[in-house]
């Protein structure tokens, strides 16, 4: 199937060809001089679909002086699709300085230079070029978003923050989910340089931006652990839990390290128990068989793990429950229950991955913002192979 970015360029272009061939019939060949060879072979590479030659030969033949906006606007645009951007920003800057173009077919012109610059990564004159357009009504919310982008990649929250509530007062759709998390972000900096009071001022206006902001909510549990406030920080983080189910797995271990410093391990399983048991994750229930055998409930560990075995089929699970029992065995050398524990924990160590929902890309730690399409708030936890006994 054809692009339609070729299909802009055709349409003009048969146009184009009917205008040669009646100039020709009419003044018997007496004009030709004014198509340029190239061009007219750049028409007939495009005609027999031979795109790359045609896109070349129109770049040779290429006249700012050309009357033909229409044709030369997408061949601009097709260059910089193809990763040429110096050929796209010379078309459309030569485009820019033409005088015979209408206020609206400048602007045009300006608003693809400025994406141009942006995708070459010259940050500073894309900004000028969307300061500029951001009163005309065509491109308003597109060059608002691109100054929000590039305003994130430059990691000037206070920017971001100023161009998003303006977008958002306009836009038909919603941007304050990403509002907060620029909030979250200068909150983390203040975390990171101890003004804790600052970031809970943060984190309360991400929070009145989005009052289930999983981050935010994150956030303000940790600040409250770092006050040594734990037990007041394991019931903030216990809200996401009915906020947003997919992050219990990210307050587990946040809730666990504030449960070991109240001395509180029965606690700790009680909530583990829970969190395995809701995300049928046999990780959790390992992490939770640990803790009980911390406390010497080697029974109950036992009998947990034949539950789950027998429920959720799971390998890992099964491995466990045989360490268990050899641990409490007296006729297996210590030096041999070692050796074995190393060689299970070889073949079932797990490994925690994220997926953005949006764009498929993969991390081994959570980013808020995915790095590949920078959509926001998209990653998604992936349970770890877990092996089954009906594999």
């Amino acid at each position: 199937m054809m692009d339609p970015l070729w299909l802009l360029i055709l349409l003009p272009v048969a146009a184009l060809s009917g205008w040669v061939a009646a100039t020709v019939s009419r003044f018997q060949w007496r004009s030709r001089n004014r198509v340029p060879k190239a061009y007219m072979q750049g028409i007939n590479y495009l005609l027999n679909e031979q795109r790359e030659n045609a896109l070349d030969n129109f770049y040779e033949s290429f006249d700012a002086d050309n009357e033909n906006y229409d044709l030369l606007f997408p061949i601009g645009n097709l260059y910089r699709q193809k990763g040429e951007i110096g050929k796209a920003t010379r078309i459309h800057q030569l485009l820019v300085e033409r005088t015979d173009l209408t206020g609206e077919q400048r602007s045009e012109a300006f608003y693809e230079l400025g994406f141009d610059y942006y995708s070459a990564g010259i940050l500073d004159k894309a900004e000028q070029v969307f300061k500029e357009l951001l009163q005309n009504p065509r491109f308003r919310e597109k060059s608002h978003n691109l100054l929000r982008e590039i305003y994130e990649q430059e990691r000037e929250w206070d920017q971001c923050i100023s161009i998003t509530k303006k977008l958002n007062r306009f836009s038909s759709e919603d941007y304050l989910p990403v509002l907060a998390q620029y909030y979250c972000e200068l909150a983390e900096e203040a975390i990171r340089t101890g003004n804790y009071n600052k970031a809970e001022d943060y984190v309360q206006t991400a929070l009145d931006t989005e009052i289930d902001c999983v981050r935010a909510i994150l956030q303000s549990g940790r600040i409250r652990a770092i006050r040594g406030e734990h037990q007041s920080a394991i019931e903030i983080w216990k809200t996401i839990e009915t906020i947003n189910p997919k992050y219990i797995s990210e307050t587990a271990g946040l809730v666990l390290e504030s449960y070991k410093a109240l001395n509180q391990s029965h606690k700790a399983a009680d909530f583990l128990k829970k969190v395995a048991e809701t995300e049928q994750n046999s990780q959790f229930a390992i992490i939770y068989v640990d803790i009980l055998q911390s406390l010497n409930r080697e029974q109950e560990a036992e009998k947990f793990l034949l539950n789950w075995i027998r429920k959720h089929k799971s390998f890992d699970c099964l491995n466990r429950l045989v360490l268990l029992k050899l641990k409490s065995s007296t006729s297996i050398k210590r030096s041999d229950i070692e050796l074995i524990e190393e060689m299970i924990i070889n073949q079932t160590n797990p490994t925690r991955h994220y997926k953005c929902q949006r764009c498929g890309y993969d991390v081994k730690v959570l980013h808020w913002q995915c790095p590949s399409c920078r959509v926001w708030d998209q990653f998604e936890i992936q349970q770890s192979l877990q092996h089954s006994l009906v594999d």
